[in-house]
């Protein structure tokens, strides 16, 4: 299955997922020159790549991205929403005043050996072929004589 660890590149690059690769390779182009440390062309290059290289990649990200995503539009409204709320409104030294200590009455005890025990008893599959492999007996082949068939047909 795919996982997202990593940004959407549609997003890095501030682009919907309809866009063609030469928008895509001149917009990355206009990043990497406006960019201001080696990291952020490293993933704007990263970007380019995972949307032009492979079209099987592409593809991916295009099926999990949110249709008609406006990035630009996002990105000011979250600035406008960080600017207006900077300060923390909640108080972490009150809150952990308030909070009650956590006792063995607030767990479910049952539910939790259950889980345990679950993830103890769970027997792996097993894959055997790299131990096979990696043998540290070395098998002793026989040299067979040769038939005319072998000679002739490979």
């Amino acid at each position: 299955m795919f996982t997202s660890d990593k940004l959407n590149p549609f997003e890095v690059l501030g682009l919907p997922v309809d866009a063609s690769d030469a928008t895509i390779v001149a917009r990355g182009r206009d990043l990497l020159q406006i960019s201001t440390s080696d990291e952020q062309q490293q993933l704007y290059r990263w970007a380019i790549d995972e949307l032009t290289t492979r079209a099987s990649i592409r593809l991916r990200y295009e099926l999990y991205e949110l249709p008609d995503t406006q990035y630009e539009v996002e990105r000011k409204a979250w600035d406008a929403f960080v600017r207006m709320h900077k300060i923390n409104p909640v108080k972490r030294t009150q809150l952990a005043k308030e909070m009650p200590t956590l006792s063995l009455k607030d767990l479910n005890l049952e539910a939790l050996l259950g889980l345990l025990l679950d993830g103890f008893l769970a027997v792996p599959e097993v894959d055997i072929t790299l131990a096979i492999k990696e043998s540290p007996f070395v098998r002793e082949t026989i040299a067979l004589p040769l038939e005319v068939r072998d000679v002739i047909f490979g």
